[in-house]
């Protein structure tokens, strides 16, 4: 049989979390309006949705 212990890596510290920062938030905030605005035909400086399409 194989001895699996041999492939796997060592590690010396603990990963880090995989929380997003502040700054990482603000960006995905800020990129989700653009889409929304281009998407969705909001108005970017009113904030106002555009009457759905159908």
């Amino acid at each position: 049989m194989i001895d699996v212990e041999m492939r796997r890596p060592v590690l010396d510290c603990e990963p880090p979390p995989n929380v997003p920062s502040s700054d990482e938030i603000e960006l995905a905030e800020a990129l989700l309006h653009r889409l929304e605005a281009r998407y969705l035909g909001r108005q970017e400086s009113a904030g106002v949705p555009a009457s759905a399409p159908g």
